[in-house]
């Protein structure tokens, strides 16, 4: 490799760079989030009926970045479809503050739950990730799955 020194130094710090992103050290991951729910991830939200006993369809959540959410009606395969809302949210922990948007006008509040592993490798955990939603009085109307391909 010819050239000055320095040429030669960022070529290869450009190649020691590239390496470190191409094996994917953790953290490193556009859908990390240290702590909390990642992004990108969609969740279907559900609410229980109290007269059918079943948990009724209400709407999907999406965690687009690290402080933007997007709430809409439906979704067509991993996109969201229907009218969709945006809103800003704050992580601390596992705990969500919604700071605007349909949530943050009603004030609510969330918990992520990662998804709980199965004793044995290689099989689907038991219990998918999820967000749960609390209004201001502490209570859990909703609970948000992930969509788990």
């Amino acid at each position: 490799m010819s050239g000055s020194p320095f040429r030669r130094g960022c070529a290869s710090a450009g190649v020691a760079l590239a390496a470190i992103l191409s094996i994917g050290l953790p953290g490193a991951s556009a859908s990390a989030h240290v702590g909390g729910a990642p992004v990108g991830k969609l969740y279907d939200c559900y609410s229980y009926n109290y007269q059918s006993g079943f948990q009724n369809y209400v709407q999907e959540i999406e965690l687009k970045t690290s402080s933007i959410y997007l709430v809409a009606s439906a979704r067509k395969g991993d996109r969201l479809s229907g009218g969709v809302s945006v809103g800003r949210y704050r992580e601390h922990g596992r705990s969500i503050k919604w700071l605007s948007g349909p949530y943050g006008q009603l004030h609510w509040t969330g918990v992520f739950h990662p998804a709980k592993g199965h004793p044995r490798p290689g099989i689907r955990p038991n219990v998918d990730a999820q967000i749960q939603l609390f209004d201001p009085q502490g209570l859990s109307p909703i609970s948000c799955y992930e969509l788990v391909p």
